[in-house]
């Protein structure tokens, strides 16, 4: 008597599965899995800022257990999407975030700033940290503007 343990099979003995049954059972698969990491790994939505009644740019924040991260999306469709998040910044959460608002300007200028700024010139498609301007600093803050 053999002790070899016995495998499962999905086919009878002696028939085979068909090609295109294979393959459907594989892409309806892959689109579950593909719809599902898109939707547990999209972030809350903490701010955002239109240009227009469709396009827009949000900040998510996402936060884990000691580290948080912020990243950004544009939309064309009011909100409903967002395309492909860009991380922005990460910190340890018990901290404060480097960005926690975000504006855009509609002709590809987006700014996320508070108390940090980020920059981008692509539709959020790419960012970059900021300068400050030369008048303030960490010793000197800017003045608020008057006469506006």
């Amino acid at each position: 008597m053999s002790t070899r343990p016995r495998s499962l099979s999905l086919r009878a003995p002696g028939r085979r599965l068909p090609a295109g049954l294979l393959i459907l059972i594989a892409l309806l698969l892959a689109i579950a899995l593909e719809r599902a990491s898109r939707h547990a790994a999209t972030p809350p939505l903490e701010a955002v800022a239109f240009s227009d009644p469709t396009h827009g740019v949000g900040l998510f924040v996402a936060q884990g257990s000691s580290r948080c991260v912020a990243s950004s999306g544009s939309t064309a469709d009011g909100g409903a999407q967002f395309g492909r998040l860009v991380v922005l910044a990460d910190w340890r959460c018990a901290g404060n975030p480097p960005v926690s608002q975000i504006a855009t300007d509609g002709r590809g200028d987006a700014f996320a700033y508070g108390p940090g700024l980020m920059v981008s010139h692509d539709d959020a498609a790419t960012w970059a940290g900021g300068a400050r301007p030369a008048l303030c600093s960490r010793s000197r803050p800017c003045a608020p503007l008057s006469g506006w």
